[in-house]
């Protein structure tokens, strides 16, 4: 009979360790792929879109830097800067519409940039490249100052949208912090329970 409730215990012991076992395994499983489905495909996305945005803002520079170059010395090779930063935005902004143009938080600010990238393309880019610069001192200063207005409300919503996108990316890798280390906590509590039933 004492030898039949010792078995019975171990067996009680076994069972419950095996069953604390597959608790943590299932906890495990869950946080694993809850990372794979849900965190790691957004973190790269926002990943993505930061690079993105980081490129297009350069090549968007780089097409201010051209003008203002050609408008110095007339040298329509400089033209070829303007032009390459051209053609790097647009592919640029291709990629941040397919990473953020369903964003509803980020799709606003993705096309208020957009809409003050294209004043300053349309208002001001156009009259250089038309050759409709005023020559008269007061008024072409007039209309440096307003191209330098038109990029500034540009520099102000990719400066927003950028800061957006880094707390969207950062937020992520804070879940994925928590949720490992909450797996960690599961793991060491059951591991904890496990070695006191077996004493």
């Amino acid at each position: 009979s004492g030898v039949l409730s010792i078995a019975e215990g171990v067996d009680r012991v076994f069972r419950d360790v095996i069953v604390m076992i597959a608790v943590a395994a299932l906890a495990l499983t869950t946080i694993f792929v809850y990372l794979v489905v849900a965190i790691r495909p957004q973190q790269t996305r926002y990943r993505s879109a930061a690079s993105a945005l980081a490129l297009a803002h350069a090549a968007m520079l780089d097409e201010a830097s051209g003008l203002r170059g050609y408008l110095l010395v007339r040298d329509e090779q400089l033209l070829g800067t303007f032009k390459q930063g051209t053609t790097t935005v647009a592919a640029q902004n291709a990629r941040l519409d397919g990473y953020l143009g369903g964003d509803r938080k980020l799709a606003p600010l993705l096309l208020r940039m957009r809409v003050a990238a294209q004043a300053w393309e349309s208002e001001w880019v156009r009259a250089v490249l038309a050759g409709n610069v005023p020559t008269d001192v007061q008024a072409a200063g007039a209309f440096f100052a307003r191209g330098d207005d038109l990029f500034q409300a540009y520099r102000s919503a990719e400066s927003v949208l950028d800061e957006r996108v880094q707390a969207r990316r950062d937020d992520l890798y804070f879940q994925q912090d928590r949720l490992l280390a909450s797996g960690l906590v599961t793991t060491l509590v059951l591991a904890a329970f496990i070695i006191l039933m077996a004493n």
